[in-house]
């Protein structure tokens, strides 16, 4: 469960890896949270797909090629 604020979006896909929550709406979140104390398997589920997403996304492989790439790009337009 997190805020749908700034780059929560990429891990946490509504209805797949997690619920995004309005910023601040404190009811939405606490139905969110007893959703899924409620229901073991689907937040086994979703937190296979958040785990999943964070590794495919955020692998220290892939953030060093988007380093390598934002580098690149900074010394061609030097």
């Amino acid at each position: 469960v997190s805020y749908d604020v700034e780059w929560h979006y990429e891990l946490v896909k509504n209805g797949f890896s997690g619920a995004l929550i309005k910023e601040h709406d404190i009811a939405s979140s606490v139905l969110a949270i007893a959703d899924f104390i409620k229901d073991e398997k689907k937040s086994e589920e979703f937190g296979k797909n958040a785990k999943d997403l964070a590794v495919e996304n955020h692998s220290m492989k892939n953030s060093s090629d988007i380093k390598v790439k934002f580098y690149k790009e900074i010394l061609e337009s030097v």
